[in-house]
């Protein structure tokens, strides 16, 4: 929700995030993920969000406001990037 609220303009944060390339699967939103050397970058919140974003279906983003969006995410199953902690 965050990062689709500062993709529309909707809250006043800049992220230094890249376009995607790929049009040949997904959704057409995709976002490249930056390499890193540190764990530090590595684990910002523009990159932890790349694999998320990606995988998201084309169906998530015809909505028409945020609240739509966050309509559309709820139908998304996340299970593949949660970690179980035993």
């Amino acid at each position: 929700m965050l990062y689709y609220k500062i993709q529309n303009g909707q809250c006043d944060m800049i992220l230094n995030v890249t376009p995607g390339f790929s049009v040949t699967r997904g959704n057409n939103f995709k976002l490249a993920k930056q390499t890193c050397s540190i764990d530090v970058r590595k684990y910002f919140y523009c990159n932890r969000i790349v694999d998320v974003w990606n995988s998201l279906p084309n169906a998530v983003f015809d909505a028409s406001s945020a609240k739509n969006f966050k309509i559309n995410l709820c139908k998304v199953n996340f299970d593949r990037f949660l970690t179980i902690v035993e």
